[in-house]
């Protein structure tokens, strides 16, 4: 969906005068305001552009989980950790008040994956065996005392 609308919005102006110029065609008056409609105005657009900026972190976290040349399940958790950072502080923001709802429906569900990624030991044994984050990721952003918890947990493990 992001690649779509990012495409879209690099083309407005196309989109707008497309439609501009088979109204124009058209001989019903209805089909002719009908597809006037569909113009959206600069609003609308700038409306895009906001979406697409809160869209872009979800794209980069789906890419972060799926890849064709290396591991990346040790980057789930990191992933859902920085949306979710990224899109609460944009709740509090002027820009984005009309994304509230969405933005907080969205980080429900990023919680309820969290948890879920929670309860399997996989997503923290892999970053744990990824040479390039090992515990770096626990300490940085979990705090001393649940990086602990991840070694020990490691240990009963292995």
């Amino acid at each position: 969906m992001f690649v779509m609308l990012q495409n879209a919005y690099e083309l407005w102006k196309y989109l707008n005068h497309f439609l501009l110029e088979i109204s124009s065609e058209e001989s019903s008056i209805e089909k002719q305001h009908k597809l006037l409609e569909l113009c959206l105005t600069d609003d609308k657009w700038q409306c895009t552009t906001e979406l697409l900026s809160l869209l872009k972190h979800a794209d980069k976290a789906q890419q972060a989980f799926s890849s064709e040349n290396q591991p990346c399940l040790s980057n789930g958790l990191p992933a859902l950790e920085k949306l979710h950072k990224t899109w609460s502080s944009r709740l509090s923001k002027e820009k984005y008040s009309q994304f509230k709802s969405t933005l907080t429906a969205s980080l429900d569900k990023i919680k309820d994956y969290y948890d879920k990624i929670s309860l399997a030991d996989a997503y923290t044994m892999t970053m744990i065996l990824d040479p390039n984050i090992k515990t770096h990721h626990f300490k940085k952003h979990w705090g001393q005392n649940l990086e602990l918890d991840v070694r020990k947990e490691a240990e009963e493990i292995f």
